[in-house]
């Protein structure tokens, strides 16, 4: 499993709705994207997780998660 280090400083829409699954807010998003319009920082992500009190702890029986496996898996392909 990745962890949230592993996403790069600069995420766009696709890879935020890829890691927030279930929990992705469009809205939201383009709430946060006005200073660079498309893109959000990784802080800003962390800190939406954080207030709607999810876990980037990615303990596998966690119902409340983020997923950043996929990204170390592009990692490791790359």
């Amino acid at each position: 499993m990745g962890s949230a280090q592993a996403l790069p400083e600069r995420i766009d829409k696709d890879t935020a709705e890829r890691v927030a699954g279930r929990h992705f807010c469009s809205t939201d998003f383009d709430a946060l994207a006005t200073q660079t319009p498309g893109f959000i920082s990784r802080e800003q992500l962390l800190e939406a997780a954080r207030v709607r009190n999810l876990s980037f702890t990615l303990r596998e029986k966690s119902q409340k998660k983020f997923d950043f496996g996929f990204v170390a898996e592009e990692k490791e392909d790359a």
